[in-house]
């Protein structure tokens, strides 16, 4: 239901097909020594394959642009901080933003220029509603 509703106010889901994709979270990035070293292994593995990056500093997301990453998701990222991304030259890689979104701050991140915004708490945002689903055992005879 969350993906539907996502797509009925014009959304669109980002992670629907991973399979010529690399998705570089935090976890990835602590088991090796910089982003260099994981992108470069990446590149090794798979010269065409499409490679996104969770940058959770303006230092991150600018190695994951000089390495030519092609999608980089600022994790965390304050507003200030995110404004310094966007001041980099990062033509070719698309940029956008995760974490903390409210409604209040979709508005002014989307002005800043952000191609994207994660917005992966909507759980959390709206009233759940309970739907039950009863089966009943019919004997036909």
């Amino acid at each position: 239901l969350s993906k539907l509703a996502i797509e009925e106010v014009g959304g669109k889901l980002y992670n629907d097909s991973l399979a010529n994709t690399f998705y570089v979270n935090d976890s990835h990035i602590n088991s090796f020594e910089t982003i260099t070293d994981c992108i470069n292994l990446l590149r090794r593995r798979n010269r065409t394959a499409h490679i996104t990056i969770e940058a959770r500093s303006v230092n991150e997301a600018k190695e994951a642009i000089d390495l030519g990453a092609d999608n980089i998701v600022l994790i965390y990222l304050k507003d200030e901080e995110i404004k310094d991304v966007l001041s980099i030259d990062h033509e070719g890689t698309i940029i956008g933003a995760s974490g903390n979104m409210s409604i209040g701050r979709i508005r002014s991140l989307a002005k800043m220029g952000l191609d994207y915004i994660v917005i992966d708490d909507l759980g959390i945002t709206i009233k759940p509603i309970g739907v039950t689903l009863k089966v009943y055992k019919r004997s036909f005879k």
